[in-house]
């Protein structure tokens, strides 16, 4: 699922950089969480809301170990998938990382810097 998801977020701002329409790009990313849904993947907001509620509920066979196993192999595979796709997009928007990232690299370099130079 986080690679869906980041695949699905490089779309959009491969879209927005290509058209300079940032209504295209966001109108376009909602089509990764539709494949999600479709292919049946979780991602970890789910199943951290509800994998407990299946315990508080007492749903046979659920356990808090269960819900903890679960929230682990949930995290580690969409972490594997979106740091194996991020992996990927620094290859490609730098053509093997011999030059500078093209504009779309760029764009999401910027996007990212903003997410965290922000708690500064």
């Amino acid at each position: 699922a986080g690679a869906i998801l980041a695949l699905a977020a490089a779309f959009a701002v491969s879209i927005t950089v290509n058209t300079g329409n940032a209504l295209v790009g966001a109108l376009l990313f909602p089509v990764g969480f539709c494949m999600l849904y479709l292919m049946g993947f979780d991602l970890l907001t789910g199943v951290f809301t509800l994998a407990p509620l299946a315990v508080l509920d007492r749903r046979p066979g659920a356990t808090w170990s269960g819900v903890l196993r679960n929230w682990g192999l949930v995290f580690c595979g969409n972490l594997a998938g979106a740091v194996t796709v991020a992996f990927f997009m620094a290859i490609i928007f730098t053509f093997g990382f011999s030059e500078a990232p093209n504009a779309i690299g760029q764009k999401i370099g910027h996007i990212g810097e903003g997410r965290t130079v922000g708690y500064a």
